[in-house]
């Protein structure tokens, strides 16, 4: 028999997706660069670099009003800080997305780092979009050409403009690459990313061997299986034994925890404690004491999965 608890971890109240970048207004264009932003002094909601690691899963350009934008592909940089003085790692990129007016969004899935900073590569067209500033402390890094991922680069600081790029950046609890609000059904596995399977737990096989019970268990999938137990009887107290229901006594059995693959059952080994010993030694062969096993295990959904077995303890008297 197959028991479901209850779910043991609240979902969250709120996304923890979080955005980061710029939502600046692209009204200009520099012809064949790669960029990304260097500093930026003026006013913005959103934090320039990431400000945790996790999987970028979009990203978004904005197109000032009235501002012409020839269709050319548009290509997501993700940079990571280098040692030397401007200079950055491409750690990863995205596919191209087509220019768009009044603003364009395109889903991608990027593994990131916190303080990685965005970058864009515009290729034909009029060149990669950027917005117009009045402010010297706005300072783009230029790099002449399609910057290569995995390659580090030095960008040469031009002031007065801004990169119009933000991006989604989720959490990744399990860390596969799949951002757990979007693209992880199964954000607690690495395993899974579809979702989360169901445990099936087995007792497939029970023995008493000398002083310890045996328990084979198999699963459905790979998890770690806790094995717990009681056995019980009833007993009159000596200083009264004619008078009275009998008291019960409960003795708890140990049989750990280990990890359980679908092709490989394990077996548990249930050491009988003294009391239990000392019982099945004075009652009766034709008499038993009846102990019940619990295997649990928590699901990736959260769930705890449990199967019980009772096994009778033959007397020895």
């Amino acid at each position: 028999m197959t028991l479901t608890l209850a779910a043991l971890a609240a979902p969250s109240a709120a996304s923890a997706t979080v955005e980061f970048g710029d939502e600046c207004l692209a009204d200009a264009t520099e012809p064949g660069f790669t960029l990304t932003q260097l500093q930026r002094a003026s006013d913005s909601s959103l934090p320039l670099s990431a400000p945790s690691d996790g999987v970028v899963t979009s990203w978004t350009v904005r197109i000032a009003p009235g501002f012409p934008v020839e269709t050319a592909p548009a290509r997501l940089k993700l940079l990571r800080p280098a040692a030397i003085p401007n200079g950055f790692r491409v750690a990863g990129e995205s596919a191209d997305a087509g220019a768009g007016i009044p603003a364009f969004t395109q889903r991608t899935r990027i593994a990131v780092q916190t303080g990685d900073r965005l970058g864009l590569y515009r290729a034909g067209g009029e060149g990669t979009l950027v917005c117009r500033s009045d402010d010297e402390g706005d300072t783009l890094g230029t790099y002449k050409g399609d910057a290569l991922s995995g390659l580090e680069y030095t960008f040469a600081p031009v002031a007065k403009f801004r990169l119009p790029v933000s991006a989604k950046l989720e959490p990744d609890a399990d860390g596969d690459g799949y951002g757990d609000e979007s693209q992880d059904a199964c954000p607690r596995s690495p395993d899974h990313h579809d979702a989360c399977p169901f445990i099936q737990l087995e007792f497939t096989e029970s023995w008493v061997k000398r002083r310890s019970i045996l328990l084979r268990i198999a699963t459905s999938a790979k998890t770690e299986v806790r094995v717990t137990g009681q056995v019980g009887w009833g007993f009159r107290p000596k200083r009264d034994p004619n008078k009275g229901k009998p008291t019960r006594l409960i003795v708890g059995l140990r049989g750990g925890r280990k990890t359980v693959a679908p092709d490989k059952p394990r077996v548990f080994r249930v050491q009988l404690p003294k009391p239990v010993l000392r019982r099945l030694n004075r009652i009766e062969l034709d008499e038993s004491l009846k102990a019940k096993f619990f295997a649990s295990s928590e699901e990736l959904t959260g769930r705890t999965e449990v199967e019980r077995i009772t096994v009778r303890l033959k007397g020895q008297k």
